[in-house]
């Protein structure tokens, strides 16, 4: 089958594609892995989505690309699978409007969720409509999100129901796998945190680099720092880091709990999950000191944490995310809607009967 994939985004969503892209490739498909240089409202980018998406049987794509994808699978009558690396505003458990994934009242979270839903689109629908009428589609007032259910479309959620425990009821439209990520990738020669360090991630800064080193030097604790997707973190005491998706998988797969900083509502919503897990805790980077960082780092190099975080560990690897993936990816291709086969159809010239 020919799959156009589209990894739009951060570096998270570009690593799950290329994951899955990889597999795929492997399993015997024609994969276009498609990652572009300027932002999906640059009309470059959308002619690269074009022209990328022509022929295929199957478009996937991540959070970021997934109104312009929907719209070139409606046009094209194939199916499309959606990857979410995170639980959306539209679940009803969470909203990320309040405080990084804080539980709310279900009716209030669904206005909340319905609320944040339009604002996001809003602005885009004028943008979304003119490339829906270069592909001979009619305008919609309806969000991607809205018009991916309708149309039936999978949205694989690539996270683990481990670390979010609620969600484990999730539909055949929206399967919960696990974490998508390469456990099989090879580490740089000598990349790995042993010894008991307190690991600290990069992508936080030298500012709390050095934080982190004052509150270890007061029991004699070390610090390291690196990429906690380029390391091996099972020799590590902790890690401090800022609770993207990718690394709070690598480091909840290491065993070893999580400080998350947070900048951002997703990044939040992870560290409140580590946190309600028993396995981390987290903190918003704007309220860093060094007598709150001490707080949270002194009850993590307990040995309740570890247990527990050791625990995890063993769950996580039992799962088969990326082989669930492919094999989702795979079926809705083999068994598409009859929406699909009816555009499909359409496009091809056949007739069709009920």
């Amino acid at each position: 089958m020919r799959i156009t994939i589209f990894a739009v985004g951060d570096r998270d969503a570009l690593d799950v594609s290329a994951v899955l892209g990889t597999e795929l490739d492997r399993r015997g498909h024609n994969v276009i892995l498609v990652e572009p240089d300027t932002p999906t409202t640059d009309p470059s980018t959308l002619e690269l989505f074009v022209n990328a998406a022509a022929g295929a049987d199957l478009i996937v794509s991540a959070l970021h690309s997934q109104d312009e994808a929907s719209c070139l699978a409606e046009a094209a009558g194939v199916p499309m699978v959606a990857l979410h690396l995170e639980p959306g505003p539209d679940e009803s458990a969470f909203s990320r409007a309040h405080g990084g994934g804080t539980r709310l009242p279900r009716p209030l979270a669904r206005v909340l969720q319905n609320a944040e839903l339009h604002a996001q689109w809003a602005p885009d629908a004028p943008r979304i409509n003119a490339f829906r009428a270069r592909l001979g589609l009619s305008p919609t007032s309806r969000s991607a999100t809205d018009r991916m259910r309708r149309a039936g479309y999978v949205e694989i959620q690539a996270y683990s129901r481990l670390l979010v425990p609620s969600l484990v009821a999730w539909d055949e439209r929206r399967p919960l796998v696990g974490f998508v990520t390469d456990a099989e990738a090879p580490l740089p020669t000598g990349a790995w945190v042993g010894g008991d360090e307190i690991f600290v991630d990069v992508a936080l800064g030298h500012a709390v680099h050095d934080a982190v080193e004052r509150v270890a030097a007061r029991s004699g604790d070390r610090v390291v720092r690196g990429r906690a997707d380029h390391v091996r973190l099972d020799g590590a005491r902790m890690a401090v880091h800022a609770g993207t998706a990718a690394t709070t998988a690598a480091v909840a797969r290491a065993g070893i709990p999580s400080l998350v900083l947070s900048q951002s509502r997703a990044q939040a919503f992870w560290g409140r999950s580590v946190r309600d897990r028993g396995v981390g805790d987290w903190l918003d980077l704007a309220d860093l000191a060094d007598e709150t960082l001490e707080r949270a780092v002194r009850p993590l190099l307990s040995a309740g944490p570890r247990r527990r975080a050791a625990h995890l560990r063993t769950a996580l690897l039992g799962e088969t995310a990326v082989a669930d993936s492919v094999q989702i990816i795979e079926d809705a291709v083999s068994v598409p809607s009859s929406r699909h086969r009816r555009a499909r159809d359409l496009r091809t010239g056949a007739a069709t009967t009920r």
